[in-house]
């Protein structure tokens, strides 16, 4: 999809001040989809500002996944109470856990959308002596937000029916916007896996480059295997990995793959000023892929999740020299003597234990999940 201008976005100040923007500036409506919003001073700012929305007639969508966020029962009646539409998307119940909602997605009747990985909190936005999380989205102006304008609207009329769009149309965007946009989605229960699949494809087809950023990094046999077939042909392979995690077993288990991509002369980095929690990945130098989606079971059967597939070379180099010139600022190589001299025996079992068992919970994660027959 043509007609469209796009800009990486980093976490930190810089992209909470794009997303304020878009509340601010919205006039008619506004969809924000999330996983996490937290009721802390980032999270606080984001809903005065929606309450501030509806008061002054936007009309405002929000849904937040129901395992990633608890707002206080006094917040979410006061959001209702100001005229925000808003829904906690598949609370947890008994023995029944539900697929979650994974998306971080933005978009108003202004033709602009923020769409990434990057959750509401204090803790993406960061602190003068605290570093945020490291993670990316992209701010799109054109012709893509219809699209995902539609995204957001199917989810909440699969979910809440009694909710009847009557949007006015997007602006259109201007004839110099030239960048290709694609969108895909993960929803096993729509049996959609637009993402995995991409993600698959990218790999399969690469001729020289990929570069992925990846948190919570547990790839499935048919990525690892498309992974050890592209360093076979000689395609290079770099992936910027977490040193310091949130869910250190998470951790443990994706460095029991570390002899593994070594094996496959695959170059691993550690992010390590901070948690990192970016999902990206440059094919090369050619196009990009940016959201929600994990390299991860979890990713592709128990989570909505969201990306945008930017199919432009200019944009894709810019993307990976900021990729590169992170880094340069904050990555360690993870070089294969040093490694295997560092670990130890008890280190391997850990990180073995710690990978089956994150497999064992993914799995039981899956099957706690909604009942299947209640699938359409």
């Amino acid at each position: 999809m043509y007609g469209n201008k796009i800009e990486l976005l980093q976490s930190g100040e810089d992209y909470f001040v794009q997303l304020l923007k878009l509340i601010h500036t919205s006039t008619k409506w506004i969809h924000i989809q999330t996983y996490i919003l937290e009721e802390d001073a980032t999270g606080n700012e984001v809903l005065h500002a929606l309450i501030d929305a509806a008061q002054r007639g936007t009309k405002v969508y929000l849904i937040t996944d129901g395992y990633g966020t608890k707002l206080s029962s006094a917040t979410v009646k006061q959001l209702r109470a100001s005229g925000v539409f808003y829904r906690n998307f598949s609370p947890l119940r008994w023995m029944r856990v539900g697929k979650r909602l994974h998306h971080k997605v933005t978009v108003t009747d202004d033709g602009k959308a923020l769409v990434g990985g990057i959750n509401i909190a204090d803790k993406y936005r960061g602190k003068l002596d605290d570093k945020p999380w490291l993670d990316f989205a992209v701010l799109i102006e054109g012709n893509a937000c219809n699209r995902i304008k539609y995204v957001c609207e199917h989810l909440w009329q699969r979910r809440f029916r009694r909710v009847h769009f009557k949007h006015a149309a997007l602006k259109p965007a201007m004839k110099a916007y030239d960048i290709p946009v694609a969108l895909s989605v993960n929803n096993w229960y729509l049996r959609k896996f637009e993402v995995s699949a991409a993600y698959e494809d990218a790999i399969h087809s690469a001729t020289k480059e990929l570069i992925i950023v990846a948190s919570y990094f547990l790839p499935g046999k048919s990525i690892r295997k498309a992974l050890a077939q592209a360093a076979a042909r000689g395609v290079k392979i770099t992936v910027l990995l977490s040193g310091i995690s949130d869910v250190p077993l998470v951790n443990r288990a994706t460095r029991y793959l570390y002899d593994w991509l070594l094996r496959n002369k695959i170059v691993i980095y550690e992010w390590l000023p901070s948690v990192l929690h970016a999902k990206l990945m440059v094919v090369d130098k050619e196009w990009f892929t940016v959201g929600s989606y994990n390299i991860n079971r979890l990713s592709d059967y128990g989570s909505i999740e969201l990306n945008v597939h930017v199919h432009h070379a200019a944009t894709a180099i810019e993307v990976q020299h900021t990729v590169e010139s992170l880094v340069e600022q904050g990555a360690k190589e993870v070089k294969a003597g040093a490694y295997t001299q560092e670990k130890s025996l008890l280190q391997q079992l850990i990180n073995f234990a710690s990978y089956y068992f994150i497999r064992f919970l993914l799995k039981l994660f899956l099957r706690m999940s909604e009942d299947r027959r209640k699938v359409t």
